[in-house]
């Protein structure tokens, strides 16, 4: 008997169905391939592709842009920064690079805040190190007057962290006595906040 092509049609969809199924679970998702594996070619040396490799620690691409467009580390794309873009999304691994190559720790993106006080604020105690090693000043302050001790006491989660970020700064000139715009210390802070450890480290001798 004759088959016609009509026939064929379920037979092949479910063909193709099966193929594309396979194709699917045998192809490597974003996350174990990485994002800049996607990312085509004429988008390389643009500075997006920075602001983005820096966000999710794509340590190759950020040197591989860099070495290409000339020394846009501390380049300003609206209210942003690489490297405050990096501490706020914990990429220790694209902070030490944009680091190396000449990424001042000491510039705040467009909204005034500076990569050490993002750094303390998330209580990440091993980008506070990274940040202090290549001279971020402590004593900078934000909008309200606050430095980061301020900051690495105002909020009460994770206090062993935190400790760790104050004895950080103290040991890197940080000042105790500095008062924010609302005449307090970062003692007073890390009290109200019931931060022991760090209060102790922080009280006045």
């Amino acid at each position: 008997m004759r088959i016609q092509p009509h026939q064929l049609l379920t037979p092949l969809s479910l063909v193709l169905l099966t193929l594309s199924i396979l194709f699917c679970l045998w192809t490597p998702s974003f996350s174990q391939i990485g994002w800049s594996s996607y990312m085509p070619p004429h988008e390389w040396n643009t500075l997006d592709s920075l602001f983005l490799s820096a966000t999710i620690g794509d340590t190759t691409r950020i040197k591989m842009f860099i070495s290409r467009s000339g020394s846009f580390a501390d380049t300003l794309c609206g209210t942003l920064t690489a490297l405050t873009l990096a501490c706020q999304n914990r990429q220790y691994g694209s902070a030490a690079v944009l680091l190396r190559l000449y990424a001042n720790p000491n510039r705040p993106n467009g909204r005034g805040e500076f990569p050490l006080q993002i750094s303390v604020l998330s209580a990440d105690s091993a980008l506070t190190a990274l940040l202090l090693l290549y001279c971020a000043d402590p004593n900078l302050t934000d909008g309200s007057g606050r430095t980061a001790l301020h900051l690495a006491v105002s909020q009460n989660d994770l206090p062993a962290e935190r400790a760790v970020c104050v004895r950080y700064l103290l040991e890197h000139g940080a000042d105790p006595l500095s008062k924010d715009r609302a005449g307090q210390t970062p003692f007073e802070l890390a009290r109200t906040n019931q931060l022991t450890d760090a209060a102790k480290l922080l009280e006045p001798k």
